[in-house]
């Protein structure tokens, strides 16, 4: 495995139309993010576009059996950077407007945390070894996405931007951030 079969991953993971509401999942920050890859009616108005960043990764090495053999555990930080878009309804209340954009907002993020809770491999299960363990040799698999680094830190981290107001839409950017794990014979 590497950062670009951990970014693949993610990407395919999230990507439309397996999240409501999240129209476009890019692999690296994009030149633009124009009003095409925002699909707004299928929403009622709103949506949102992303892309992945591996914020950091870390590598743990345990030898065993002198300098042949030995596991690798590669951690990647993933953050997914979420830009959100809510168009204000013509006929908006001010008392109670407030609440269609949290509650669009928040179907989206939960959305998210769903559909990585869904599978901790994200579609790349390692295959099995002939001992019926873990086969880490299996290229490409993932050992677990969302599930920490087993030192029993936060397993997903939703941070959340201010909204800003702009001739009738609010956006925000927002991050969904969690690890994955890759353990690798060397």
């Amino acid at each position: 495995m590497s950062a670009d079969t951990v970014t693949d991953a993610v990407v395919n993971w999230f990507g439309p139309p397996n999240v409501v509401g999240l129209n476009k999942v890019w692999d690296a920050a994009p030149w633009f993010d124009g009003a095409v890859n925002f699909d707004l009616a299928s929403e009622l108005g709103w949506g949102a576009v992303s892309f992945v960043h591996l914020s950091r990764e870390g590598e743990r090495r345990i030898a065993m059996g002198g300098s042949q053999g030995g596991i690798k555990k590669v951690v990647y930080d993933v953050a997914i950077a979420i830009q959100f878009k809510f168009v204000i309804p013509t006929d908006y209340d001010p008392q109670s407007g407030p609440t269609a954009y949290r509650r669009a907002l928040n179907t989206l993020l939960d959305g998210m945390r769903t559909r990585l809770r869904q599978d901790r491999t994200m579609g790349t299960a390692p295959g099995v070894d002939g001992l019926g363990g873990i086969d880490i040799a299996t290229t490409g698999s993932i050992l677990q996405a969302g599930e920490g680094d087993g030192s029993g830190g936060e397993d997903i981290i939703v941070e959340r931007d201010l909204p800003r107001k702009d001739v009738g839409i609010l956006w925000s950017w927002n991050s969904f951030n969690f690890q994955v794990v890759e353990m690798a014979a060397t």
